[in-house]
């Protein structure tokens, strides 16, 4: 196998565990925001939220315990903290990536072959509004609605707390998460920067070599 041959594989295989990397930022997204459900539910209905949750341990996990509400609502706010941990670092490496595959494209390109360019150029070629309009709820909407939802969250268990440490804990989580979601949204931004300045680059170029 020579060079060429290897570098194109390598694309294959990028491409392939980009989009299970897809998948799993999908899971990711939909189990944060269950557990943004649940954190909301446990406010409007602890004692129901409380049994329903115990039931299902029992019947799933076989385990029959009782816990206080301020130990479920720290564990929910433990598990919101992994789940937005997780859900950014995925969608980073997914950024990450593509910025990465665009390489490889393009420098299987510049040894004679122009067809592999679905991933990159390709793809963001005459991007259609339906799309741009997904990818800002993804990298904008949905971020700040689940700090605005979180920084909420915490508001309201300050006013109405029962126990001054859990509500130090799940103070410190909040935190975190709204770090969390800031940092990203910073990163996004730094994203788009970066994509504009290529752009303007690659325009300028094209015009310069223009007869």
């Amino acid at each position: 196998m020579d060079a060429f041959e290897a570098q194109v594989d390598h694309y294959k295989d990028t491409c392939d565990i980009q989009r299970e990397t897809v998948k799993a930022r999908n899971r990711l997204f939909i189990l944060v925001w269950i557990d943004v459900f649940a954190l909301y539910l446990f406010l409007i209905s602890q004692n129901e939220t409380i049994s329903a949750i115990q039931g299902w341990m029992k019947e799933k996990l076989g385990v029959d315990s009782t816990f206080s509400p301020s130990v479920f609502l720290c564990l929910c706010w433990v598990l919101l903290l992994y789940f937005c941990m997780r859900y950014i670092q995925t969608n980073v490496k997914i950024e990450r990536d593509y910025v990465y595959i665009s390489k490889i494209e393009k420098e299987i390109e510049s040894k004679g072959c122009a067809i592999f360019n679905r991933e990159g150029d390709a793809y963001l070629d005459k991007y259609p509004f339906i799309l741009n309009y997904i990818d800002f709820l993804y990298k904008w909407f949905f971020p700040v609605l689940i700090t605005v939802a979180v920084i909420i969250k915490i508001i309201l268990e300050i006013i109405a707390h029962q126990s001054i440490i859990g509500l130090i804990v799940d103070l410190v989580i909040a935190i975190a998460i709204i770090i969390l979601w800031i940092s990203y949204l910073v990163f996004i931004l730094s994203i788009c920067k970066n994509n504009n300045t290529s752009t303007s680059a690659n325009s300028t170029s094209q015009a310069g070599n223009s007869p």
